[in-house]
């Protein structure tokens, strides 16, 4: 899983969310305060993006709610928005910082690698009730969302289409008659018609490649495709299996006639017409066109269906047939260890796996430990995340809600399995002048396949098979044979088909379906045929159902054989239909020739391939051409990396030995080897990876990683201060509170920066850098409560951030009032002087203002100024000054007019808050001259004085120091 889920930022790279989701709300008071970045988990929204956030309500809107009662987990990012909101904040950013995209590729009815992604705009598991259902009736296609009431625009609420918070809101796109498409219009504009409605804030259409990379306006072959290559149905995201009776039947039409054209702009050779298709786990939407054995079918598991697909409109009636899955899109609950690594920009502890193996050498699971202290590999840098992504952000404030002070950042040891790739296995081929290497995923656990390659040289011209000699009433499904044993402990995906045969020979055709394999003796195969092993079985009734007899054939007395009256049929497998000869006879009936859309086609190549992809049994790699004479091997390989059938499965490259050979024709230096087979048994294999270092854990802390993140930020952007809170305590008993206030003036943040080892880093005096003073932590706790009801503890780190926010520049927080209620416990006099000591945050209450921050302090070391949260918010206004001064000359010319200029903007700048600062203090504080020189550097890296403020003081002043 990527970062942040399906896009892809650079780290310092900012990108705003559009303002199509903040339509609607009144943005008035935005920019009123100073900014405040609330950084934490939420149940909805984007991830690891900045958003604007209005009040409560449109915090909610974009970021979904704070407690969800079904999961029984609460969300910190909205509450943060919340408490930041009511304490006075007008300028309100907002950062999720974990979610897992939520999508699923769907085949498209053409003869194409590439396929339609069905994306959540936003990770959530709330997208597993978003449907979208394609009618592709001619003349009236339309597009129908469907969408939880709560996921409503506030423009469809003050439409009055939400009725109640369980009803579901359908948003018909009508194609044809709202937007003049058809079948033949291109499949982009639907795309961008569907992704940019106004209503659809749910799901994003998109077109992959077959590495998953999305190609929707980067291919040309994607730009080229109709909207009828969509096969009509309802497209579910978020669902893996099927309570109903799983039934799929793709009807491979074979077109070689403008009459039999499904749509007039198709020039392809096959078309697949989805029939029937109720299994939701493979890459297909859920269509019946026969809308009554479909209504049947529901009625099973209690799903009433009057017209297509009208059991959406009810919330959680799609269960019945369409279980939702078990994964944790939204990951509110994730450990702190995983919070920690999003962020990044931090360091970790590392484990690894140790060989073990038995007496007689055989290798078992590894042991796994932490790397050892002399170990190079220990600590490794957790590099850019989230805090990477934020450091171009100009916010005066950022609060971690995700994270506290005193968390424990742990994690559990890895486990062997952690450790556990697969490795693709090589083979080479065409007397060891190529390589062919399978394109496999190292982590998917599935059982190897087993190939054959074989390349063949026609000699009488390139392979055809006519239309009128081709059977095409059926194609035949190719399915591998195996026996029940073969079916134990094989890891295979969920859809895969396999046939076993009983004591009398018959088939028994079965789906493998969540760690299962489910018989498929459904009446609709009586008839079907099935190909395995070159075999032919045709689907027959029998009293334990559908079974699949093995067809028997004469030889003919004369001429060629022929199956009903032709010498081909067409066999389908991995979505692709391939033609085959008929041989007749008892031991194989048929020979693989090609890929029809070859065969049938132009085929400028006269190169045919026939590829298949099974387990169970080795699979045959054909290449079989007519000009292996004319052909280099450069250009040979090179075609095989192109060819649709292979491009998917296969890397091939040539060896050392054909690098030497690699402008030769193919029949002059590999003639002998041709029609020889040549094998590999397993495309993969698994194995223990003792040179990975899994990180688990850090000694690091959220403080100080929030802390540099705010020093880095500073130093590059703007001035930024942090603020974090504490654990929450749920026994708030006297001795309790005792306790924790103990623990906490115990607590060693370790407030230095660090580097990607995390080693401190030195200053030019050789002692560590101190980073306290952008962070200030605070130690209190009260009830917040929500726009919804719903009845949140906070710690009051937003609070105080919203609080200071609205604060004027030359005022300190100490001794200022808070906007509470009240809170949930009460600290001595003793106990707050202590805390205040250590520099943590605390609340009191007041003889005359009610409840009040006791000193507003950050953690710089107490003999430093910007122990006073005043003072770096004073020298902040300053910094910002001088950036808007000098940044307008950076990049020109090293000379005295440039210089001179500005040194006159600095100045400008700065005497405006200087006498400002002078003029508020006169009469309420002692001055106390001190000097800071600010500076810049110029091209020859000499440093020019360019200003002198006083820093000013207050010694007596109740409003505590500036």
């Amino acid at each position: 899983m990527s970062l942040i889920g399906s896009e892809t930022f650079l780290p310092g790279v900012l990108t705003e969310v559009e303002s199509d989701y903040s339509f609607g709300y009144d943005s008035s008071l935005f920019g009123t305060t100073d900014s405040v970045l609330v950084i934490g988990t939420a149940f909805s929204g984007p991830v690891g993006v900045p958003v604007e956030i209005y009040n409560p309500e449109h915090g909610r809107y974009v970021f979904g709610k704070a407690y969800d009662s079904k999961s029984k987990q609460e969300s910190t990012l909205v509450a943060g928005i919340e408490d930041a909101y009511q304490r006075g904040c007008r300028t309100i950013y907002a950062v999720r910082i974990s979610g897992k995209q939520l999508e699923k590729s769907f085949d498209l009815a053409l003869d194409t690698n590439l396929q339609l992604r069905v994306t959540s705009v936003y990770p959530t598991n709330q997208a597993k009730d978003f449907f979208l259902v394609y009618d592709n009736t001619t003349g009236d296609e339309k597009i129908k969302l469907y969408k939880p009431a709560e996921k409503a625009t506030i423009v469809e609420k003050m439409q009055g289409l939400v009725e109640n918070d369980n009803s579901v809101i359908a948003t018909e796109i009508r194609l044809n008659r709202d937007y003049g498409m058809t079948k033949d219009s291109m499949l982009v504009d639907l795309i961008r018609t569907v992704n940019e409605h106004a209503y659809n804030n749910i799901l994003k259409l998109s077109i992959v490649d077959e590495d998953g990379a999305e190609v929707t306006n980067t291919s040309i072959e994607a730009q080229n495709i109709p909207v009828g290559a969509l096969h009509p149905g309802a497209y579910f995201v978020g669902r893996d299996k099927s309570k109903v009776a799983t039934i799929t039947d793709i009807d491979y039409q074979i077109i070689t006639s403008d009459a039999d054209k499904p749509y007039a702009s198709f020039s392809e050779v096959v078309y697949k017409k989805l029939v029937m298709n109720t299994d939701v786990s493979l890459a297909l939407p859920i269509y019946a066109e026969n809308t009554d054995e479909f209504r049947s079918l529901l009625r099973t598991v209690e799903v009433f269906m009057s017209k297509p697909f009208d059991f959406l409109e009810t919330q959680g009636v799609a269960d019945r047939a369409f279980p939702k899955d078990k994964v944790d899109y939204e990951e509110v609950n994730i450990s702190t260890f995983d919070i920690y690594q999003r962020l990044g920009s931090g360091f970790a502890i590392t484990a690894k796996a140790e060989r073990r193996q038995d007496a007689s050498g055989r290798e078992l699971a590894p042991r796994v430990k932490e790397a050892p202290v002399e170990d190079d590999n220990r600590i490794l840098s957790l590099g850019d995340g989230i805090y990477s992504m934020l450091e171009n952000l100009n916010t005066r404030y950022r609060v971690m809600t995700a994270g506290n002070a005193d968390t424990q950042i742990s994690s559990r040891l890895p486990r062997p399995k952690d450790f556990l790739v697969a490795a693709p296995n090589s083979v080479n081929i065409l007397n060891n002048l190529v390589r062919a290497t399978p394109k496999i995923d190292r982590d998917t656990k599935f059982t190897p396949k087993a190939f054959s390659f074989k390349i063949n040289a026609i000699v009488d011209g390139a392979l055809e098979a006519p239309v009128d000699e081709i059977f095409e009433d059926k194609v035949f499904k190719i399915v591998p044979t195996a026996s029940e044993e073969e079916l134990l402990n094989v890891a295979v995906p969920n859809g895969t088909l396999v046939m076993t045969l009983n004591e009398d020979g018959k088939g028994v055709l079965k789906r493998f379906n969540e760690n299962r394999y489910e018989i498929l003796n459904s009446e609709r195969s009586v008839g079907d045929f099935i190909l395995s092993e070159g075999i032919l079985y045709q689907g027959v009734d029998s009293d334990e159902g559908t079974v699949f007899e093995k067809m028997e054939f004469e030889a003919p007395a004369s001429g060629e054989p022929q199956f009903h009256g032709k010498n081909y049929i067409l066999g389908e497998n991995n979505g692709r239909v391939y033609a085959f000869r008929f041989l007749g006879g008892s031991d194989n009936h048929v020979t693989p020739l090609g890929d029809v859309e070859a065969m049938l086609g132009e085929n400028e190549e006269q190169t045919t391939v026939y590829a298949q992809y099974n387990h169970f049994e080795t699979n045959p790699i054909v290449v079989s051409s007519a000009i292996l004479d004319g052909m280099t091997l450069e250009e040979f390989v090179q075609y095989l990396n192109e060819h649709e059938s292979l491009r998917s499965e296969f890397q091939f490259e040539m060896t050392g030995d054909g690098y030497e050979v690699k402008d030769d024709y193919i029949a002059e230096i590999a003639g002998t080897v041709f029609g020889e087979e040549t094998l590999l048994p397993e495309d993969r294999v698994s194995s223990y990876d003792y040179n990975k270092y899994i990180p688990y854990k850090t000694n690091d802390n959220f403080a100080r990683q929030l802390a540099q993140h705010c020093t880095y930020t500073s130093l590059k952007t703007a001035p930024t201060h942090g603020v974090i809170g504490t654990n929450r305590m749920s026994d708030l008993s006297l001795n309790s509170l005792a306790n924790r206030v103990e623990q906490l003036l115990n607590l060693e943040l370790d407030l230095y920066a660090k580097n990607a080892q995390g080693r401190n880093m030195l200053d030019r005096n050789n002692m560590p850098y101190p980073i306290g003073k952008n962070i200030s932590v605070v130690f209190t706790q009260y009830f917040l409560n929500m726009i919804d009801g719903y009845r949140f503890v906070s710690n009051g780190a937003s609070g105080y951030a919203g609080m200071v926010s609205q604060l004027p520049l030359d005022q300190s927080s100490t001794s200022q009032p808070i906007d509470l209620p009240s809170t949930m416990f009460d600290l001595t006099n003793y106990q707050l002087t202590r805390l205040t000591q250590k520099g943590f945050i605390t609340v009191k209450q007041s003889y005359t203002r009610g409840l009040v921050i006791t000193d507003g302090i950050t953690q710089a070391p107490a003999e430093s100024p910007f122990r006073r949260l005043s003072v770096t918010r004073v020298i902040g206004a300053v910094e910002e000054l001088i950036r808007e001064a000098v940044e307008p000359y950076i990049g020109k010319q090293n000379h005295a007019a440039n210089r001179n200029s500005m040194q006159t903007a600095v100045k400008s700048n700065l005497d405006k808050i200087k006498d400002r600062l002078i003029e508020d203090y006169e009469f309420n504080m002692v001055i106390d001259p001190r000097v800071m020189k600010f500076s810049y550097v110029d091209i020859d890296y000499k440093i020019v004085p360019i200003y002198e403020i006083r820093e000013v003081r207050n010694r007596i002043s109740v409003k505590d120091e500036l």
